[in-house]
């Protein structure tokens, strides 16, 4: 008998929210930028936004779902738990402030000495192991194993995001221990993202590089959800990934009045380290792709699939859709002059730059946007040789794909180039 698929939505949520019919997710995977309710008592952050009373204010918590550590989730945030008894929370010395308020309402896993031991533990694992795994130029390790942790220091949640992360490694590394440390990620997740939300209402000059750090560990941790669960199966791959683009694009429009400062910070080479910049006007139309990982026939397959979308697509599409070809080569060049060391950020950043129609053509199945989604699932493909975070991505969106493409004709031929470079570069 097939198992009944879970919803992922909750009838809880204040009053207002409802009258403006604003959406309530149990994993509010979007409650950092998008008119979701958050169900936080007593007053809810729209209610507060818009200074009206909340009717969440007559309860004293949000029920929610215990954590069950003995079955991996696929839920893209952790929810939030019942309100716990003191002794269950992990002590901090940053508990008293505003920025944490939010932590007594999570349930942590163990007990509190059981927390702080796996927390030393953690901690250890992400500076010498962990953070030189998630770039390969030694300055951007630099600044993941060294310049994350000492801001940390002064910002709990920033160490909190570089928990969870650690933990998402853990599992990825140790499948008997597996529940185990997802539990812990997403405990770490949930109150460092909880105290973030708190940060970015003052935005401060002086907790800018703690932004900065906590946005990319939450978008790792976020893109590793496959591998930290053991490359198990997705419900839905597609809804799973845009899940993770949504919450990539909303930082980077939060974020984006920060950017001039990180240049001029020790946190700069994620940025120069990844993106070619001023440097992409001196890139090749189409660079060599010896000695890449690139299919070497890619530039003459991106001129088939240009011509077949100009000519297929109605005409009030096609801007959107050549402008998306247009960003999808431009990543596809900085991949070719990156060689074998390709940054999860060159592959990533096709998200960033596609129109939001694109993004909506996604969501609806759209058959043009899922061609392309396969097309683009290559350089997803590219970072699974170099990336533990990244395996489990690209064939799995890849399946979802040809599924929902089955039995049109004119799709078929044209999927049989990324299918069988994602079959082949995948891990």
């Amino acid at each position: 008998m097939a198992m009944r698929r879970p919803h992922s939505k909750s009838r809880r949520g204040c009053v207002n929210c409802k009258r403006r019919k604003v959406k309530v997710r149990m994993f509010r995977m979007h409650s950092f930028w998008m008119s979701l309710c958050d169900e936080k008592a007593p007053v809810c952050f729209n209610c507060d936004r818009h200074g009206v009373p909340c009717s969440l204010s007559s309860t004293d918590s949000v029920p929610g779902t215990p954590h069950d550590a003995k079955s991996p989730r696929q839920p893209h945030l952790a929810p939030l738990a019942p309100r716990p008894p003191p002794e269950t929370t992990f002590p901090s010395p940053a508990d008293s402030s505003p920025a944490n308020a939010d932590r007594e309402h999570v349930t942590a896993p163990f007990p509190a000495e059981v927390m702080g031991q796996r927390a030393l533990e953690l901690m250890h694992h992400y500076c010498t192991v962990t953070a030189d795994t998630l770039a390969i130029r030694q300055d951007m390790c630099h600044v993941y194993r060294i310049s994350f942790p000492r801001v940390g220091y002064r910002h709990p949640f920033l160490m909190h995001g570089l928990l969870s992360l650690a933990a998402g490694h853990k599992a990825y590394l140790s499948p008997a221990s597996r529940s185990t440390y997802l539990a812990l990620g997403d405990y770490y997740q949930t109150i460092g993202s909880a105290a973030f939300r708190a940060a970015m209402q003052g935005m401060q000059k002086d907790i800018y590089p703690a932004l900065w750090g906590f946005s990319g560990a939450l978008i790792l941790y976020l893109y590793s959800l496959p591998a930290r669960l053991g490359n198990s199966h997705l419900e839905d791959p597609v809804a799973c990934f845009l899940d993770v683009v949504g919450l990539m694009r909303g930082l980077k429009t939060t974020l984006n009045p920060i950017i001039s400062v990180m240049l001029r910070s020790e946190f700069s080479p994620l940025i120069h380290g990844t993106y070619p910049g001023e440097q992409s006007a001196s890139i090749a139309r189409e660079p060599c792709l010896e000695d890449t990982l690139l299919p070497p026939d890619t530039w003459q397959v991106m001129v088939q699939l240009r011509r077949f979308l100009e000519s297929d697509l109605p005409s009030a599409s096609r801007e959107p859709y050549s402008k998306a070809l247009d960003h999808m080569e431009e990543c596809l060049r900085w991949c070719a002059v990156s060689g074998m060391h390709v940054e999860v950020g060159i592959a990533l950043a096709w998200m960033y730059l596609i129109e939001d129609s694109i993004i909506v053509d996604i969501q609806a199945r759209q058959a043009h946007a899922m061609l392309l989604l396969a097309y683009y699932s290559i350089l997803l493909a590219v970072l699974e040789r170099s990336f533990w975070l990244a395996r489990g991505w690209a064939k799995q969106l890849m399946n979802q794909i040809a599924a929902s493409l089955r039995g049109q004709v004119k799709f078929f031929g044209l999927l049989e180039w990324p299918r069988h470079h994602v079959d082949s570069l995948c891990i």
